[in-house]
């Protein structure tokens, strides 16, 4: 009777349910997946792991790479429309004259935002230095950013 009463008196919601054996976390891409919910559990360190990755078909942009470094520097919206107008400019000029020239590649895209900025007179993104470790390359880059502009 007194375990009767007992049980009548226990709350069985309070009471631990007993553990469901656990099931172990997936491995996917270096990443950990509960199997049951889908869900990210953690990373999986994986030694000398390299993610498969698809090749792209992308076309180059001088304009979108130049564009680039102007918005790592600049802030000012209003230099940044001068820089790339300036910019657009050189392009088109440098591709008309581009078949007569003898086997010329387009500038290189941190002296041409140093030329741009020095041209515009606008503060210098940095010291001309950073542009090309050789001088006399920066300065065969210079003349033909002043042919083109």
């Amino acid at each position: 009777m007194e375990v009767e009463t007992f049980l009548d008196l226990c709350d069985w919601a309070l009471l631990p349910t007993p553990a469901s054996p656990r099931k172990e976390p997936v491995e996917s891409d270096g990443q950990l997946w509960d199997p049951d919910t889908g869900a990210k559990v953690g990373n999986v360190f994986v030694s000398g792991y390299i993610k498969f990755r698809k090749r792209t078909f992308s076309r180059y942009s001088r304009r979108a790479r130049f564009m680039t470094e102007v918005m790592d520097w600049c802030t000012d919206n209003t230099h940044i429309h001068e820089i790339m107008r300036l910019f657009d400019r050189l392009l088109t000029n440098w591709k008309e004259a581009r078949p007569s020239l003898e086997r010329v590649y387009f500038l290189n895209v941190r002296c041409v935002l140093f030329l741009v900025c020095e041209r515009l007179n606008l503060p210098l993104p940095y010291p001309k230095q950073h542009c090309l470790r050789d001088l006399k390359r920066f300065e065969r880059q210079k003349t033909l950013f002043e042919k083109f502009v």
